[in-house]
This record gives C-alpha cells, structure tokens and sequence, in this order.
C-alpha cells in the first residue's frame, strides 16, 4: 500500500517531477516557437462532454463484475455508444433505464472485464435517486 508521507516516497517523487521538468526545459530550449502557433488552453477544454439517452442497460455478463453495468448509450448523430460503468452498487437499474445521462466521449475504449467501454458515464448523486 502507498504511504504518501514517507521519507523514501517523497525523495522518488521529487526526482521524478525534476526530472519532468528538466526534460521539458531541454525540449523547450531545442524546439523555437512558430510564429503563430496557438498556446494550449485549459486541459478541460479538451473533454468532449455529450448528454446522451441510455437505450439499452443490463448486468455484466461476467458474475465477478457485481459493480458494472454495461449500457448502450445514444449520444447524438446516430452513434451508440457501448459504456461500462461502475454505478450498479449505487443507483437502481430502474433510474437509469432512458435516463439522460452526460458521457465523457474521447477516451480510449477499454476493456472492462471483457466488454469493450467507450466512454465513461458522469452521474450527480441526489438523495432521491441513488440508494
């Protein structure tokens, strides 16, 4: 288990963020500015957020996997999306079912106990709708 206040932890993190930074600054100092070029914005700038329906949800077939749900999701121009998410131990199958739903939809897919997901669903916790 990771404890964050030891001295040997500390020590490994310093060196690795100066080490960051030392290689930021000699790739820095190689490569000049264009002229022109656009500086990075905001990195949450860069979240593709959509609202999307959930058409279809169920249990994982895996009967390891008791905290995902795996949901077929409507995000717009007719792409349905195939999302696990980890919500089965906190909502009810019930409120979910053609709920509107946001969808962070640029990440890369990932295999969730052998479903594909491509995405990652985001849910306010309100006392009425979880258990």
């Amino acid at each position: 288990m990771w404890k964050r206040n030891t001295k040997v932890n500390n020590k490994f993190l310093t060196l690795f963020y100066l080490g960051k930074e030392e290689k930021k600054g000699k790739e820095a100092k190689q490569q000049p500015k264009k002229e022109g070029a656009v500086e990075e914005g905001d990195p949450v700038s860069k979240l593709d957020f959509r609202v999307g329906k959930i058409v279809e949800i169920g249990p994982h077939p895996d009967p390891e996997a008791t905290h995902l749900f795996c949901e077929k999701i409507d995000i717009g121009n007719g792409e349905i999306r195939n999302v696990a998410s980890g919500l089965r131990d906190k909502v009810p199958i019930e409120n979910l079912r053609d709920a509107h739903v946001i969808v962070l939809c640029n990440l890369k897919a990932r295999n969730l106990k052998g479903f594909s997901s491509h995405g990652m669903v985001l849910l306010l916790t309100l006392h009425y709708l979880c258990r």
